[in-house]
């Protein structure tokens, strides 16, 4: 068998390579950063979404009434433009709603794009989704490099486990020769010239919709939906994190981040297909166990959604297990954004209490 290298110079160079590699890393955290926005830039544009999300955090209008930062789950759930709707038509002015979503997110994400922007941006209100439990994650998210360089925001990282931090550091292994040219080339704003306009997701959303008659809201739902994280609807049964986990760690940030504005934060919780027909809301996380108990949540049961419907014709309002399709959308829409509405009202009642009695 012929060695490896052929000579001793090419064995050093190697090893010097690679050990280049594993350090890299840690000699980019030492070197001055690229700007954040730059960061963003480098995410692939070819989901709608992602094409505006570096001008949504860093630019745009400084006061937003209402901010979701969530996965591409809420994206499926919520039409931004349906809520902007909804909202300017009650509060006689045009609303201001912000979407923050990436794809394949976990909670680590969602807390940098909501700490990005909340750097250049003020909110009335933030909603952030549960927890996936079909696709649960349970640790550093898919690509986390794409929003986080080595060395920036270490407090945020403060407390997660040694094995987290080894796979997050791994990451940045793979990624650190992507950092170290962003330094000296940082990335371009997107330009959508030559990309398909209607985007993935929106082309995957649109497959399998059907003309399917929105029943009303008002007469399959009797109940508030909007419950604290004790409430006896809530099943953590099925929670595949323990209260100290990576993403309880997150959520707890998320909360921190909310209460460090002043700025009420409300939890909501997505349906997914294969949920049982019952009246419980299933998380996939022990929430009562990492919010206060008078953290609000956002659940819709599946009761609610569908009715008695059998599985065949619940699967019609999705795309996949976890994603709505436009039908579910809507349906989906008109039962959670007036209970939206009626929370941010009540948020804003409080304020002005609160202010007045300052006062």
């Amino acid at each position: 068998m012929l060695p490896a290298f052929q000579t001793k110079s090419g064995a050093v160079s190697f090893s010097a390579a690679l050990i280049l590699l594993l350090l890299l890393p840690i000699l980019i955290s030492r070197l001055p950063f690229s700007s954040r926005e730059s960061l963003y830039n480098g995410i692939a544009p070819e989901v709608k979404y992602n094409r505006t999300l570096a001008q949504d955090v860093f630019h745009g209008t400084f006061h937003s009434d209402i901010t979701f930062v969530g996965s591409s789950a809420m994206y499926a759930a919520l039409s931004r433009e349906d809520v902007i709707k909804y909202f300017s038509k009650r509060l006689n002015r045009p609303a201001v709603i912000q979407f923050l979503v990436l794809e394949y997110s976990s909670e680590d994400k969602q807390y940098l794009l909501l700490r990005d922007y909340l750097a250049h941006h003020t909110t009335s209100m933030i909603i952030a989704s549960t927890p996936w439990r079909t696709y649960y994650l349970g640790g550093p998210s898919h690509n986390l490099s794409t929003l986080l360089r080595n060395g920036e925001y270490p407090d945020a990282f403060n407390g997660i486990s040694t094995l987290d931090r080894i796979k997050i550091y791994c990451e940045m292994v793979v990624e650190g020769p992507t950092h170290l040219i962003n330094l000296f080339r940082p990335n371009l704003p997107c330009s959508e010239s030559g990309l398909d306009g209607a985007g993935i997701s929106e082309k995957q959303e649109a497959s399998g919709v059907v003309d399917l008659k929105i029943p009303d809201p008002h007469s399959t739902v009797s109940r508030n939906l909007v419950v604290t994280v004790n409430s006896s609807r809530i099943d953590s049964a099925q929670a595949k994190d323990d209260p100290s986990g990576y993403i309880a760690h997150f959520y707890r940030k998320l909360y921190s981040l909310s209460k460090e504005r002043a700025t009420p934060l409300l939890l909501i919780n997505f349906v997914e297909r294969s949920d049982p027909l019952d009246d419980k809301l299933r998380v996939g996380l022990p929430i009562a166990k990492i919010f206060p108990p008078n953290q609000r949540i956002l659940a819709p049961s599946a009761l609610d959604m569908f009715g008695r419907s059998d599985l065949t014709t619940r699967s019609r309002y999705f795309r996949d297990n976890v994603h709505l399709n436009l039908s579910g959308q809507r349906l989906f829409g008109s039962i959670v954004i007036p209970e939206i509405y009626d929370e941010y009202m009540k948020s804003i009642s409080a304020r002005n209490y609160a202010g007045s009695n300052i006062r």
